[in-house]
């Protein structure tokens, strides 16, 4: 398969450590909220299915983002820690 920018691009797929971890690429996966946590505001098995969907082998991701207070929370189903 031709991909024109190839060397553009080559460093992404190239391994790295960050910290103690050895990734495999360096494509990663930043916080997301998905809106998918149950009424006391822990992520459900949707959210499981998600992050399995965009792993890859030797990448990182970076989870889901949360509310810190019940003061913070801006809507429904966002993930968080209950006081």
């Amino acid at each position: 398969m031709y991909f024109p920018h190839y060397e553009k691009c080559a460093a992404l797929f190239q391994p790295i450590t960050v910290g103690r971890m050895h990734l495999k690429h360096r494509i990663v996966l930043a916080p997301l909220t998905r809106v998918r946590a149950d009424e006391d505001l822990c992520p459900t098995d949707t959210v499981v299915e998600y992050y399995k969907q965009r792993a890859s082998p030797g990448g990182l991701l970076i989870t889901e983002a949360t509310e810190i207070s019940p003061q913070t929370i801006s809507s429904r189903n966002v993930p968080g820690a209950p006081s």
